[in-house]
């Protein structure tokens, strides 16, 4: 579909269900029950948007304002490594606009644990807490479930529809590459993390809820076809032409040759790796100018207005129809 279309129908939605977004803050009990992650929820409310702090940074939105509408759909997020819950505020924020529920976690990935299981258990006990335990999962629609991930998170979601990583793989790309920065990411990059192969005795958690998924920038280079040969499930992949980090052509183009059902594929002209990041403050920019800085002549928040309606365009696509 077109972005003026996507545009249109953004526009429409968010007219006719809600003022602003809700913002809730969440805790979800992950592992063995001794560790919380922290998180957010954003959702359709009537109020009308002010500014309200969400950690170190001013956003729009309602805080723990009265959700409005039934029936709703759940988004789940996962943010790349060394992320926050609110990474991905204004994509959340959009959705929540439209109709959408949209609930993120901030993970914990120490020591390399990312790559293996904490991840997308955590996500998987993320939608758990959203169908059961939150004040308004009555207001949920469970058979409407998508899911969004950028970087790690990608990889991420690419586990939760029914990946299987190698680490081999990431092994063998770094003695061919070794310069390549996915080979030196901080605590432990995927090629120190499954050992020769992806072994029997690791366990991956899949979700089979997950009805659709957008995959941005994704640390895909673990994933072989045969390890993607179970996910059946629409994704949205997006893959930032200048992206420094997840590499061309080993990460997301491999992700896209490698599914064994096409996807909708974007590529973002001059788009760099945190280009998928929410528009950085000024205090941002300033703080952490690595991650606010885009490549001479991309615009960021241009970019996120059609990335965001895009995003919505694909799950009012895939979801409605479960």
């Amino acid at each position: 579909m077109r972005i003026g279309i996507a545009l249109a129908a953004m526009l429409c939605l968010t007219a006719g269900l809600a003022e602003a977004a809700g913002v809730q803050r969440i805790a979800v009990t992950v592992g063995d029950g001794s560790e919380t992650l922290e998180g957010a929820v954003w959702y359709p409310c009537a109020a009308r948007s002010e500014a309200i702090m969400l950690g170190r940074i001013e956003v729009p939105g309602v805080r723990d304002c009265p959700v409005v509408g039934t029936g709703l759909p759940l988004v789940v997020i996962s943010h790349g490594a060394r992320g926050w819950f609110g990474g991905h505020h204004d994509t959340a924020s959009a959705l929540a606009d439209a109709g959408y529920v949209v609930a993120a976690i901030t993970h914990p990935d120490r020591e390399g644990r990312g790559w293996r299981t904490d991840r997308s258990d955590a996500i998987k006990r993320l939608i758990d807490h959203m169908l059961a335990t939150w004040p308004d999962h009555a207001r949920l629609d469970a058979d409407r479930v998508g899911f969004f991930g950028f970087s790690r998170g990608g990889y991420t979601g690419l586990v939760l529809i029914g990946g299987t990583p190698d680490f081999s793989l990431a092994a063998r790309h770094c003695q061919a590459v070794p310069d390549d920065p996915i080979c030196r990411l901080p605590g432990g990059g995927p090629a120190s993390s499954g050992g020769a192969s992806a072994a029997p005795s690791l366990s991956f958690t899949h979700d089979p809820r997950i009805g659709a998924a957008v995959i941005a920038a994704p640390l895909g280079l673990v994933f072989s076809a045969e390890g993607l040969q179970e996910v059946t499930v629409p994704v949205q992949l997006w893959r930032p032409e200048n992206d420094e980090l997840a590499t061309h052509p080993y990460n997301a183009e491999a992700v896209y040759r490698a599914l064994p059902v096409m996807p909708e594929y974007h590529v973002v002209p001059n788009a760099g790796h945190f280009a998928i990041l929410a528009p950085c403050t000024g205090p941002q920019a300033q703080a952490v100018p690595e991650i606010c800085t885009d490549p001479p002549g991309f615009d960021r928040f241009a970019f996120h207005t059609r990335f965001n309606a895009t995003i919505l365009t694909f799950f009012e696509t895939h979801l409605n129809g479960r």
